[in-house]
């Protein structure tokens, strides 16, 4: 399979960090939506890079993982020697810690090593072989020959890290999803069921508590009755028929849903933010 091809890549292919840098650029480019509609569609927890390929054909995405998971098999497929790998997140300002909670891709080329965020941070930074590099409003710290923190920062204050190790591989995040989400699925509940980054982040989920639809922009959410969804213009018609169809499927799982959220193990990103009328 040719996911450049198919993904519309006419470019020369050179395997060095301006070439990582060009591909990296044309894969953001292609303004793959985050969605996980796609996966309730098909029942799947983390889709595959064939699968995901499929979804982005069909107009869909995937979620942060499977945006990672793409980005590795066209890297691969180019000649790269790339790999995902996994982060746990700190939300430094906040004070929370999620495990196993950012992907991230891994490039080697020669004796040096470079990392992509595609969706979150969307950037391509070098990893230092020891100590510090700043780069903009990000730095990367090795830790030791496995370990490194992606850091966003503002001035000298750190507003949230990525602590990755080379050692955590898709597997893992693979299996931590199979031992959360037996009860219940997570899409909509924790990760939304559409969301936009830019040019404010915006995204859509169903909050079990209120049993109802929640949308957040910015810095707020509200909840609204799901008759209400068509109002959220910023969201594909498609995509507003889609979660009215698997709304149902939600309720349904509502109370162990709850249950997964009374845990903490994986508070949804509007529970950090204000609620508005």
């Amino acid at each position: 399979m040719s996911y450049l091809s198919q993904l519309g890549y006419r470019g020369e292919i050179d395997v060095s960090p301006s070439g990582l840098g060009r591909l990296l650029d044309w894969y953001l480019s292609l303004g793959i939506p985050y969605e996980t509609l796609s996966n309730l569609a098909s029942d799947v927890l983390i889709k595959n890079a064939e699968q995901m390929l499929a979804a982005v054909l069909d107009g869909g995405g995937g979620h942060c993982v499977e945006h990672s998971v793409l980005l590795e098999a066209v890297l691969h497929e180019a000649g790269f020697d790339a790999r995902l790998v996994n982060a746990d997140y700190h939300d430094e300002r906040n004070g929370g810690r999620i495990t196993l909670s950012k992907p991230l891709v891994v490039v080697r080329l020669g004796e040096r090593m470079w990392v992509c965020d595609p969706y979150y941070r969307t950037v391509m930074l070098p990893v230092p072989a020891e100590g510090s590099v700043r780069e903009g409003m990000f730095e990367i710290t090795r830790v030791d020959e496995k370990r490194f923190v992606l850091a966003r920062v503002e001035g000298e204050h750190v507003i949230d890290a990525d602590h990755a190790n080379l050692d955590w591989p898709l597997a893992m995040r693979e299996a931590q999803f199979r031992t959360r989400y037996q009860q219940f699925s997570p899409f909509g509940v924790t990760a939304p069921f559409y969301q936009v980054l830019r040019p404010v982040r915006q995204a859509i989920f169903y909050s079990p508590r209120d049993d109802a639809l929640l949308a957040t922009q910015g810095a707020s959410y509200q909840v609204f009755a799901p008759e209400r969804i068509d109002e959220f213009a910023w969201i594909p018609a498609r995509a507003r028929e889609d979660i009215a169809q698997r709304l149902p499927a939600s309720r349904a799982q509502r109370e162990d849903a709850l249950r997964f959220l009374e845990s903490g193990l994986f508070p949804p990103f509007y529970e950090r933010l204000r609620r508005s009328a």
